[in-house]
Formats: structure tokens, C-alpha cells, sequence
């Protein structure tokens, strides 16, 4: 278990996996007394796993950090346990959670002023909202937090997710056997979407007009819809990973112009939609970072999702697909009593994220644990 904390992605990738398992498996069968406990979980508890994770990885490697993370990892690790072990006994996690995000802040703000690293600055600044909402969550103030703390979540994977399609649109090219080809995405148009999610959390945040939040909406979803054209070549769209990330960011796209027409509407379908974003997208992208960190920087590990790991993104369209969508219909036709509501609602789309990460930990704890951190051989 050494190597886990000393290469954090793997003890923090896990233990996400294990709190999206929990959150599920406790809404399958205790979903009255766990709905809110559930939201903890998988906002504070899942996300900060994900995220700790990641930037515990990414970042040394980007600051050209040398020194062990191991001490950096096991504090973090017990205070998302405990902020967890607190919100489950007596209900301030929350104090717990701000604690937590505030350390991670603090340390990327140092190792990125330390190498003078002025590239990565989005990311410091995301991770300070996440560390102001969860605090002001903590204080109990009265603003849309959870709906704008889910937004910051995806701008933030949009921000990782530039980084990583950067690699692997690369990687797909390199099949080509051309060393003239090179992939980049369009940075502009990446930024212009981050700025209107940005504008759409600060609107939702005070949640005062319901059309300035349908328009700053559809200006996300077509944004990042003319982000795919980058995307457009045939090698991209034969390469299995490529094409997964690719099908990521058009369900975003489709997310968020329908969530424009949710609020610009005013129907009664917004729990419904941001559960498909949260579904869909959300953890959509962090199953896929969580592949992708997991085989790029473990030894002797050829990049290829494996059947299972496909099966994972379809299961996980599906709980969105039943969540976000069948589940509104059948309370729509809640005359017919033969339709179940809560099946649709909690229960299988409960089981399909539990697959999903419960086939993560399988295929993964063996790989962990029986080949070396790729880079400790230098």
C-alpha cells in the first residue's frame, strides 16, 4: 500500500470509485434516509478524491517536483476519510471538506509559483471556487450552491480535458506513421466556452433570471459544439479512445443546449437534466481521465481501454439516459400505475454506476499493485 500514497493517483482514484459505490449502493437501499448524505458523497467526497488524485499527479510532473508526495497524500487521505466518517455521525463535513480543498489549493499555488508555472493558472482558479463554495457551504449561506458547485466541477474537467485530448489526439495520430502530423486543439474556442460557463456559474449562483441562464446555456453548448470540428478526421473516429472523448464532449454540448431550453422554457425537468450532466458528462470524464492517468503512468501498460472499460461509458450513458430522461417520462405518465417511478429514477441507474466503478477497482487494483509507477525506473 506504500506505492499507493507515494503515486496518489492510485490510492485517491480508488477511493473514489469505492465513495461512488457507497453513494449508490446506499440510495438502492436507504434512498429516503440517504439522499442527502448522498450528495455529500459523490459533490465532497467523490469529486475531492478525483481531483486530489489528478493534480497530485499532474502537477509534479508539470513543476518538475521531485521531492515525495507521499506525506502531502496521506493527509489529504485522512481528512477526506474523516470529513466523510463526521458528515455520516454528526453532519459538518462540510468544515472538514473546506479544510481540505483549501490545502490542495494552497500546495498547487506553491508548486506553480515555485517553477514559475504560469500556464496551469486555471486550474489554481478553479480549484479557489471549489474551495469558496464549499466553504460558504459550510457557513450555510443562502445561494444556489450545489447546482454552481456541479457547473465548477465540469469547468474544471474542461480544463483538464484540454490537457489530456492534447495526448491523445497525438497518440491516435502517431498511428499514421507520419512524424509531420501533430494534433491542437483550438485554445480559443476552449477558452470562450470556459468563459461562458464561467458567466453561467456566476448567474446560477444568485439564480435571480432564469432567461440570462438559458442563454448563457446554449452559449456553452454550441461553444463547445464547435470545438468537435477539430475532431473531424477519420483516424480520430477509428482509434477507440478518441472517439469515446469525442462522444464525451458532444453529450456535454447536447447537456448543456438542453439545459437553455429547460431554463428558457421554465419546465419543470432541471433536477432531471443536471442529473444527466452529472451522469453523462461528469463522470463520464472522470472515469475517462481515471483510464487514461491510470495506463499512461503505470509501467508496462499498453494504452487500450479494455472491453470492460467500454462497457463502463455505456452503462454509465445509460443511468444518464434512465435518470435524465425515462424517469421524467414515467412521472409524466404517472397515471399508469405499472410504471415504476423509483426504478427508473434511483434503482437502475444506482446498479449502472456501480458497475462502472466497481469494474474500475477490479481491473485496476491487480495493475497497481504488480507494476511500478511509470517514471521510477529513471
Amino acid at each position: 500500500m506504500s506505492s499507493f500514497f507515494a503515486h496518489p493517483f492510485r490510492i485517491f482514484f480508488m477511493s473514489a470509485a469505492c465513495f461512488a459505490i457507497l453513494a449508490c449502493l446506499g440510495l438502492i437501499f436507504k434512498p429516503g434516509l440517504f439522499i442527502m448524505f448522498h450528495q455529500f458523497i459523490f459533490l465532497q467526497s467523490f469529486m475531492g478524491a478525483a481531483f486530489a488524485g489528478f493534480l497530485l499527479t499532474a502537477l509534479p510532473l508539470w513543476c518538475e517536483i521531485k521531492s515525495s508526495l507521499k506525506p502531502l497524500s496521506i493527509s489529504l487521505f485522512v481528512l477526506l476519510c474523516c470529513a466523510f466518517l463526521i458528515e455520516c455521525f454528526w453532519g459538518f463535513g462540510y468544515f472538514l471538506m473546506s479544510v481540505f480543498w483549501c490545502v490542495l489549493f494552497c500546495k498547487a499555488c506553491f508548486w506553480l509559483i515555485k517553477s514559475k508555472n504560469t500556464k496551469n493558472i486555471s486550474l489554481v482558479l478553479v480549484l479557489c471556487g471549489i474551495f469558496v463554495l464549499t466553504l460558504l457551504k459550510n457557513l450555510d449561506f443562502k445561494l444556489n450552491l450545489d447546482y454552481t458547485y456541479i457547473h465548477l466541477c465540469v469547468l474544471a474537467t474542461l480544463v483538464v480535458s484540454f490537457r489530456v485530448s492534447l495526448v491523445l489526439g497525438n497518440d491516435a495520430l502517431q498511428s499514421l506513421s507520419n512524424p509531420n502530423l501533430s494534433f491542437l486543439p483550438n485554445a480559443v474556442l476552449k477558452n470562450i466556452s470556459c468563459f461562458l460557463l464561467f458567466a453561467l456559474i456566476l448567474a446560477i449562483l444568485w439564480d435571480k433570471n432564469a432567461n440570462l441562464n438559458a442563454f448563457l446555456a446554449f452559449g456553452v453548448g454550441f461553444s463547445l459544439l464547435s470545438r468537435l470540428s477539430s475532431w473531424h478526421y477519420s483516424v480520430f473516429f477509428r482509434t477507440h479512445y478518441t472517439l469515446i472523448l469525442y462522444l464525451l464532449f458532444l453529450a456535454l454540448s447536447l447537456v448543456y443546449v438542453g439545459l437553455g431550453f429547460v431554463y428558457l422554457l421554465d419546465l419543470s425537468y432541471l433536477g432531471f437534466a443536471t442529473h444527466a450532466l452529472n451522469l453523462l458528462v461528469l463522470l463520464g470524464f472522470i472515469l475517462f481521465i481515471f483510464n487514461t492517468v491510470s495506463l499512461k503512468h503505470t509501467q508496462n501498460q499498453i494504452f487500450i481501454f479494455s472491453l470492460g472499460t467500454r462497457l463502463s461509458f455505456v452503462a454509465l450513458f445509460l443511468a444518464a439516459l434512465l435518470r435524465g430522461i425515462l424517469a421524467y417520462l414515467v412521472l409524466y405518465f404517472a397515471s399508469f400505475s405499472w410504471l415504476n417511478f423509483e426504478l427508473f429514477y434511483i434503482i437502475l441507474p444506482a446498479f449502472c454506476v456501480c458497475f462502472s466503478f466497481a469494474y474500475f477497482i477490479f481491473y485496476y487494483f491487480s495493475i497497481y499493485k504488480n507494476n511500478a509507477f511509470k517514471g521510477d525506473e529513471d
